[in-house]
């Protein structure tokens, strides 16, 4: 006897994973959203007040780069042990490490309490947090990928992403009312915990959706097949070095680009021109919701046009709009700023909702978890964790111009170009699970 769910209908078990994998996803970026405004506001005087202002806002940003280093660890431990023990599994212990990390941030002492153990203690976690994060969207997005439809992966899949950007607009909006609703001193003093605290009743719900799911029906038809590996990275490495390469390439430029339009900009509008924290708030919010509701769109257009076209869109239109953005960006005037912000973050989703359908047909379903979570956290910890501290510093070294942040966000950009000219599909986009090998691969209950 098996407590196994049995067999549910193709289309049940796609929405049903696509739901928890959502889920998760939200809560996840709820967190991360929370974590970067409170990098580029809080955790200065918090965290690093011995500082003073300006090292200590560098500091601060220094910490959200912290937890991508441990994003490619993460990604092949728990990449690995997805690709033997299943993806159900990894879900479940992903999101555990990334939610009690996030909720114990915000019982974390201050500097002014505890001293250097603070920000000790303030990395340790943030270090679990990637840890948990480094496999969480590439288990999500196999886990999806491998049980929709052919037809219906690209808007199944951008509905994973749409849970990054609904989560988002979660966390900025808590923040957003938070700091809005006590004084400046309140805030910095206790108001900002109030969100990480919250999170823990998100995360007792994610846990008990994903709970009720089977897993993939790839990887359990997979598994029947005695097809598992002991070493599915070592595979990977042996037979698709060339699609290992390319799946770290390609999402540079919407790595760099997310935190480059989100996070950076949060800073660059509290720090430099002196808008208050709700207006960076409200900028991060404008961003986030319109593209949660444009995301489902670029999904069906990769369902219908393939990845790689939807791919090249958002490379053309990334290169068209970048000098524009930063130009009004520099202006200061926010309504512009927002304006653009949302149409530059419109292109950088375009590079990013194919890419769970694009994973897919890289690697087999033996090894896939494992190379899509290793490849991409590399790239995460390369391109997108150190992005808010490069692009201040590169503020600074240019005297206050951003031309050099320009620069760097079109070196992501080509990066992204020669991980597309590199790949070398070897699983059909319309390769499909028959129904049979499901239902001898499904244990029986």
């Amino acid at each position: 006897m098996s407590g196994t769910p049995p067999p549910a209908r193709p289309g049940a078990q796609s929405r049903r994973a696509t739901v928890a994998a959502f889920a998760g996803t939200a809560l996840e970026w709820f967190d991360y959203a929370l974590y970067g405004l409170s990098a580029a506001v809080v955790f200065g005087p918090v965290f690093f007040s011995q500082l003073g202002a300006t090292a200590g806002v560098l500091a601060s940003l220094a910490t959200f780069g912290v937890g991508f280093a441990a994003r490619p660890i993460g990604g092949i431990i728990f990449g690995t042990l997805g690709d033997r023990i299943g993806r159900k599994a990894i879900l479940l212990i992903c999101i555990s490490l990334i939610g009690v990390s996030t909720f114990l941030v915000g019982v974390l002492p201050s500097y002014a309490q505890i001293g250097v153990a603070a920000p000790v203690l303030l990395v340790a976690l943030r270090l679990v947090q990637g840890l948990g994060a480094g496999v969480e969207l590439a288990a999500s997005l196999t886990f999806v990928t491998e049980s929709a439809a052919a037809r219906r992966r690209g808007v199944m899949s951008s509905l994973v992403f749409s849970g990054q950007f609904i989560g988002s607009a979660l966390g900025t909006l808590t923040f957003l009312i938070v700091s809005s609703s006590v004084s400046p001193e309140a805030f910095i003093a206790w108001g900002w915990r109030i969100p990480y605290l919250i999170s823990i009743v998100a995360l007792i719900f994610v846990l008990i959706v994903r709970a009720t799911l089977r897993d993939s029906d790839e990887f359990l038809v997979e598994r029947a097949a005695n097809e598992i590996r002991r070493f599915p990275l070592g595979e990977a490495w042996r037979f698709s070095r060339r699609n290992l390469l390319a799946s770290l390439l390609v999402p540079s430029a919407q790595l760099v680009g997310a935190y480059l339009f989100v996070t950076f900009p949060a800073s660059y509008l509290t720090n430099t021109l002196h808008f208050t924290p709700a207006t960076a708030s409200a900028y991060n919010l404008s961003l986030t919701l319109s593209n949660a509701i444009a995301i489902p769109f670029i999904g069906l257009l990769v369902d219908r046009f393939g990845t790689r076209r939807v791919f090249w869109v958002g490379v053309v239109a990334s290169a068209v709009l970048t000098i524009p953005y930063f130009l009004l960006l520099q202006g200061g005037q926010i309504g512009l700023i927002i304006a653009a912000g949302v149409l530059m973050y419109l292109a950088s989703s375009t590079l990013l909702v194919p890419q769970g359908a694009f994973a897919r047909a890289l690697f087999p379903t033996r090894y896939r978890l494992a190379a899509f979570a290793t490849s991409r956290e590399i790239s995460s910890a390369i391109f997108a964790g150190p992005a808010p501290l490069v692009a201040s510093a590169l503020v600074i070294a240019a005297g206050g111009s951003q031309w050099l942040v320009i620069l760097f966000f079109f070196i992501a950009l080509v990066l992204t170009v020669v991980g597309l000219l590199t790949a070398r599909p070897v699983v059909s986009e319309e390769a499909e699970v028959p129904a049979s090998a499901l239902e001898a691969a499904s244990p029986r209950v």
